[in-house]
């Protein structure tokens, strides 16, 4: 749609803007080469549980004629291993929606199973839990190079009446890397592949995903970073999700993080807009 083409430049124009600050000024970026090489080495040693909270809003139509609002609010409890990491999500959702959409995996998604009635209802209650490990399977302190595995699964216990899930298992595969490009930037990228549970009443696909990053510290204390993300459609004939993060963490204490994201969608598959905030502590 036009209208979609119009906001998407417009976001697209405000990101470039943003980041370009930090891009052509990069001595803003701090040299912090020391503080990397020891941050993995620091967690293993000082931290064994960690724990993380958030409340994400997402805004959008999906491709729809009306706008779905989601509430999604992830408790996290992880436990830390020399090598990796075991995580367990429990998280609550809150949906308005005239459409039938779907939280898939925390990610709302319009389904083609035509609801009953068009008027707009809100719908909450205990979302998908997931749980999650982490392998490190390459890790070189010299060159400041880390390759990691995972696998999850997440387990059916949203309402599938609701909207909030689909009732069935879903099994996540994937890799992810982290290194640093030079004295001030980090590059983040994580390939992913989902069995998604297909529902008994409604076709779906598996899901591809990777997303891309940035990062640089404008303050000791702080750190900004850009991503790309994009994943195949579940629902057949959707459009592939595609969306831009624009984010900021603050050390508030050695073990204690804050952080905020700001989400746009590129594409008729994902949200026109998304904020996040949360914290993240270790102990």
């Amino acid at each position: 749609m036009y209208y979609k083409s119009c906001k998407i430049k417009y976001y697209l124009v405000i990101l470039s803007a943003l980041f370009s600050l930090i891009i052509v000024q990069n001595n803003y970026c701090m040299d912090l080469t020391n503080d990397f090489r020891t941050e993995k080495a620091a967690y293993e040693e000082f931290l064994l549980w960690g724990i993380s909270a958030s409340l994400d809003f997402k805004s959008g139509d999906y491709g729809a004629q009306t706008t779905t609002s989601t509430i999604y609010m992830p408790f996290e409890l992880s436990r830390y291993f020399s090598k990796g990491e075991l995580s367990f999500t429990i998280p609550y959702i809150q949906q308005e929606s005239e459409e039938q959409v779907k939280v898939i995996g925390g990610k709302p998604f319009r389904s083609k199973v035509d609801r009953q009635t068009q008027t707009k209802t809100t719908e909450s209650g205990l979302g998908d839990i997931i749980l999650k490990g982490e392998y490190d399977l390459w890790t070189d302190q010299a060159d400041l190079f880390f390759v990691s595995v995972l696998g999850a699964v997440k387990l059916p216990t949203a309402d599938e009446d609701k909207g909030l899930g689909t009732g069935e298992y879903d099994f996540t595969f994937g890799v992810k890397n982290k290194r640093l490009l030079n004295e001030k930037w980090k590059m983040y990228a994580g390939f992913y592949y989902t069995f998604i549970g297909e529902p008994s009443n409604e076709k779906m696909d598996n899901e591809l995903a990777f997303d891309l990053g940035v990062s640089c510290h404008v303050l000791k204390e702080v750190e900004a970073r850009f991503f790309y993300e994009q994943s195949t459609a579940i629902i057949p004939g959707d459009a592939d999700p595609k969306s831009v993060v624009l984010g900021i963490s603050y050390q508030l204490e050695k073990n204690i993080k804050l952080f905020g994201d700001l989400s746009l969608g590129l594409s008729e598959g994902s949200a026109d807009i998304g904020l996040s905030l949360g914290i993240n502590a270790g102990f």
